[in-house]
């Protein structure tokens, strides 16, 4: 979906848990959510509790997945075929499209099953990717006031 100015919005927060304090606990035990989204973590039998920061960056993960490559990266004709295809299979980057590495790069970080190892939000608003230097911030806004 898009706003009047043609930005992206952000959808579905049907599932969503307020933090009303960052600092808080994120351990979330709900199994809510769309099948193709979830964690490994989410969709491992034996863990009943996880942390809701790094379920949300892999689902961060697989958006973006979706916006590059205009497909699903993990699949499955019933429920439990796609949660094990999540828990069990590599994320592939298919060649159809060429791709930054740095790109691919976040990609996996935001991908890493391990949700310990996984890149926190912080740390992915650090990569170089994301930051534009002085010079860059001002001829935008000179652009966008003319």
């Amino acid at each position: 979906m898009f706003g009047e100015f043609g930005q992206a919005k952000i959808l579905d927060f049907g599932v969503a848990h307020v933090l009303e304090n960052p600092e808080s606990s994120d351990i979330v035990n709900a199994g809510e959510g769309t099948y193709h989204f979830m964690a490994p973590e989410k969709c491992d039998p034996d863990i009943d509790e996880y942390h809701g920061k790094p379920l949300d960056v892999w689902s961060l993960g697989v958006t973006l997945y979706c916006l590059l490559f205009l497909e699903l990266p993990f699949n499955g004709k019933t429920e439990h075929l796609i949660m094990e295809d999540i828990r069990t299979r590599e994320l592939e980057i298919p060649k159809t499209r060429e791709v930054s590495p740095e790109l691919i790069e976040i990609l996996l970080q935001l991908c890493e099953k391990d949700p310990e190892k996984r890149i926190t939000l912080e740390k992915l608003s650090e990569n170089e990717c994301f930051l534009l230097d002085e010079e860059e911030v001002k001829e935008d806004d000179d652009e966008d006031s003319n």
